[in-house]
């Protein structure tokens, strides 16, 4: 007993330093002034909401029931906590990363002052988000009707641009379309979203559909109507969400298509669990499994640099390497070889084939130790800096973006570890370039057009004036 009582404090007192951490992290980035004061204020708001729900919540419940589900696990209590100082020192090398970047680019940004996003872009930003809102619906629509394989090249180089920035992107289509877009555009987001809901099939996505819902009203809307519509809206998505049980269990199958996957949900190993008990259970399990990242790299079980190794290689085609490793993992053959497996497996045995959102920290110390909590974060910070930096220049459309970049609908947060960065490059940025490129050339062939065009009508009503 008197162990728990003085574990309990010390993670109390870890979760408020994280919780510290970012609360004055989000100040000094907003007073360089390196981006929108809005995007800052999104990234923060996913990262408070991560250290709340998955570390606040779950430990204040933990402590009330005398760390049943820890004990249960048969995982140590100095083991949970020293899973919370890795996250702790992880959130501040993550937030030194985005200061490095934020320094440097401190002032050059002219959106800096501009609050809502009202710049020459937001023309590109409406059409950009109605593209990625529709694109994911036809891209779910017709793989369920045709099958993936059968679509066109175009939706093959961006699946996953579509897959992650489409969700939050039929969010703002749906809010921004009936507050400045128009109705057209308001009902289209709306009928995009209702199908994102069903087309994701996960009460998670539900959950972290709301949190960026409630993000876009309190940020952009905030009037008394709207203010009313999200806590209705906000009551109703929380009651469905509990009526359905929670977070789902999710189980990949490999094959032909390791992508393919079934939900689960839970109602045969809920058993007799309350609501709360069961929001302790799923929440908390984040960090009660993923002590096991630090059992593994203490006894010699590192990941080293196998899982940023192997996203690397993966990057070429299969057509040109029919024989290239799965990303992110740790044996580049074996699909369950990744931390969101292995911590599992590591509770359950081998023969387990189901994930669990991790720690990100936990994740950095099972490649490289304290090294890797140092290095790994820092390197994840600088990215999501760049990203805010860059995406702002966007408008609207970079709040799908920047959400696409940490894809909270899954298991990572803002703090994303680097190998999925890597694996980013691919998925995300380069049809972004590409998706840029054309865009210029035709907005180029447009305007070479249009003076042409106009050239020659000057001449000719000049020649005729002769």
């Amino acid at each position: 007993m008197a162990e728990s009582f003085f574990v309990a404090i010390l993670l109390v007192i870890s979760t408020i330093a994280m919780i510290g951490v970012l609360i004055t992290g989000k100040s000094f980035a907003i007073r360089l002034r390196f981006t929108n004061p809005k995007m800052v204020n999104l990234v923060f708001f996913f990262a408070l909401y991560k250290v709340i729900a998955y570390y606040g919540l779950p430990l204040f419940l933990e402590i009330y029931s005398d760390f049943r589900y820890v004990r249960e696990d048969g995982i140590e209590l100095l083991s949970l906590f020293n899973l919370y100082v890795i996250e702790l020192v992880s959130w501040v090398f993550w937030l030194i990363g985005m200061l490095i970047v934020a320094a440097w680019y401190k002032g050059r940004s002219k959106l800096q002052n501009n609050a809502l996003f009202i710049v020459p872009n937001e023309k590109l930003a409406k059409w950009g988000v109605t593209l990625l809102a529709v694109g994911f619906s036809y891209y779910q629509i017709m793989g369920m009707v045709v099958g993936y394989s059968g679509l066109p090249w175009f939706f093959e180089i961006s699946k996953s641009l579509l897959s992650y920035a489409g969700p939050p992107a039929t969010i703002v289509l749906m809010l921004i379309g009936f507050k400045r877009w128009g109705w057209a555009f308001g009902f289209l987001g709306l009928f995009t979203f209702l199908f994102s809901l069903s087309a994701i099939g996960t009460r998670g996505a539900i959950v972290y559909s709301l949190v960026l819902i409630v993000y876009m009203i309190f940020n952009f809307i905030r009037t008394k109507k709207s203010l009313v519509l999200m806590a209705t809206s906000g009551m109703a998505f929380i009651g469905f969400y509990f009526i359905m049980g929670g977070l789902p269990n999710v189980v990949f199958n490999t094959g032909e298509e390791a992508s393919s996957y079934e939900i689960t949900d839970g109602s045969t190993k809920k058993g007799v669990r309350s609501t709360i008990e069961e929001i302790e259970w799923r929440f908390g399990a984040s960090t009660r499994w993923s002590t096991k990242f630090i059992d593994m790299y203490d006894r010699g079980d590192g990941a080293g640099i196998n899982p940023i190794r192997n996203s690397l290689l993966g990057f070429l085609p299969r057509s040109i390497s029919p024989n290239k490793p799965i990303p992110s993992t740790k044996d580049g053959d074996d699909y369950y070889s990744q931390g969101m497996f292995l911590i599992y497996h590591e509770v359950f045995g081998e023969g387990s084939r189901s994930m669990v959102e991790f720690s990100t920290g936990g994740h950095a110390y099972w490649e490289f130790g304290w090294l890797g909590v140092f290095a790994l974060s820092t390197i994840s910070g600088i990215y999501i800096g760049l990203c805010l930096y860059y995406f702002q220049k966007l408008s609207f459309l970079a709040i799908p973006l920047i959400v696409a970049t940490f894809k909270p609908w899954g298991y990572v947060d803002p703090k994303i570890w680097v190998s999925d960065i890597i694996m980013q490059i691919y998925q995300l940025i380069l049809p972004l370039i590409l998706i840029s490129i054309f865009y210029f050339i035709i907005k180029s062939g447009y305007h070479i057009f249009i003076r042409s065009t106009s050239k020659r009508t000057f001449h000719m009503v000049k020649s005729e004036n002769k």
